[in-house]
């Protein structure tokens, strides 16, 4: 059974963790913790969080290490992870689309 009180205590967790650069046009994953090569927020870029989002189930590293991250920080299980993993994506897209 999914407590989801819990797993939106997650989300919210990531996504303060999420440093958004809207100037540098960067993002800063929790999980990612190479801070040297943030994620761009330009559409197109190669390494930019649109392409990690369109791809992110085909990109097994970054996946697995989401996972891991997860898994190690707040003991979840697959279901409860394919659940956070909406959540924080959406909640993510939303704030990086949210007009100025």
């Amino acid at each position: 059974m999914i407590n989801k009180r819990y797993l939106d205590k997650v989300i919210e967790h990531l996504v303060r963790g999420t440093k958004i650069d809207y100037e540098k046009e960067q993002i800063h994953l929790p999980f990612y913790p190479n801070d040297d090569h943030p994620f761009s927020l330009k559409p197109g870029h190669p390494f930019g969080l649109y392409e990690l989002l369109n791809s992110f189930f085909f990109t097994l590293p970054f996946h697995i290490r989401f996972e891991n991250y997860c898994e190690k920080h707040f003991g979840l299980t697959i279901l409860e992870f394919k659940f956070v993993k909406e959540g924080y994506f959406k909640n993510i897209d939303e704030k990086i689309n949210a007009p100025a």
